[in-house]
Parts: C-alpha cells; sequence; structure tokens
C-alpha cells in the first residue's frame, strides 16, 4: 500500500495567503511537497538505494526551509511536518564534509 501526500493544512494555507510579505512561503511549501513525493516513489526502491537517501536529503531540505520560513513568520507549523522532519533528521545520515 502506498502513502498519498497529505493535504495541505488548510490554516496555513490561508495564513501564507492572506500574509502580506509572505508570499515566498508558497514556493517552499510546494518544494517541501515535490520532494516528499519524490520520497513516496523512491520508497518503491530497495531500502539502501542511493535514489531513496537522495529524496530523502532533499525533503529534509526542503522542509526545514519551509519550517524556517514559517518560524520566521509567526505561522505554526503543522504536526505533520513536525513530525516529518523530526523522523527524517533520524534516518538520513549526515553529510560528509571533506577539508
Amino acid at each position: 500500500m502506498s502513502e498519498s501526500p497529505a493535504a495541505p493544512d488548510p490554516a496555513v494555507l490561508h495564513l501564507v495567503a492572506s500574509g502580506a510579505g509572505r508570499g515566498h512561503l508558497v514556493p517552499l511549501r510546494d518544494a517541501a511537497s515535490t520532494a516528499r513525493e519524490a520520497v513516496l516513489v523512491a520508497r518503491a526502491l530497495p531500502n539502501t538505494s542511493p535514489a531513496l537517501l537522495a529524496a530523502r536529503r532533499a525533503y529534509l531540505g526542503a522542509l526545514v526551509d519551509y519550517v524556517q520560513a514559517l518560524t520566521d513568520h509567526g505561522l505554526p507549523v503543522p504536526a505533520r511536518l513536525r513530525d516529518d522532519l523530526r523522523l527524517l533528521r533520524r534516518v538520513v545520515p549526515a553529510e560528509r564534509t571533506t577539508g
């Protein structure tokens, strides 16, 4: 059984749509949604797939950006996003840096 993407929180959508100067939240939300869909597609592959790891990293980055923007504007972070962010931080290994 595959997971379907959850509908965006209507309260957050209303706040984003009605807030002056918050128009940049919509592209961040859309990027997070697109990245989540890519994770769902990649989950059909073996769990050790590099595509799944890349999709999870992209989703984590998109969520971090979106949640930070919501927080910066004093908007609530939907529980599903908080949960996804917490889970991804646990399952996505930190990228190694060289130098």
